[in-house]
């Protein structure tokens, strides 16, 4: 047997190497591709989350916006009822003083 040195060897070590440091950087390449794209993606589901709660909170604003309106007309046209019957309580008494405007507003 003859103790030369084996060359074969030593460049397939230097290509197991590289191949390795190959691997490596494309699964680090795919791994920062994959959380970019995951970021993105999750950036636009909170976006559109935000959006469909502005949007919420608009039409539940505007909805309370015409109820409180109509319970306000409502008050106002029962305050005009009371005092259009206070108005003809009065005419009906003849007595318009201050003691039955009194009286009438309690």
């Amino acid at each position: 047997m003859i103790d030369a040195p084996d060359h074969a060897v030593e460049e397939r070590g230097n290509r197991s190497a590289g191949a390795w440091l190959l691997v490596a950087l494309l699964g680090i390449v795919l791994s920062v591709a994959a959380g970019m794209m995951s970021y993105g993606y999750m950036t636009a589901q909170a976006e559109q989350r935000f959006a469909d709660v502005v949007d919420y909170v608009a039409t539940q604003s505007l909805s309370y916006d015409a109820f409180n309106s109509a319970y306000t007309t409502k008050n106002l046209i029962r305050v005009m009822e009371i005092a259009g019957e206070a108005a003809r309580d009065m005419e009906r008494d003849g007595s318009v003083d201050n003691t039955r405007l009194e009286l009438y507003a309690d």
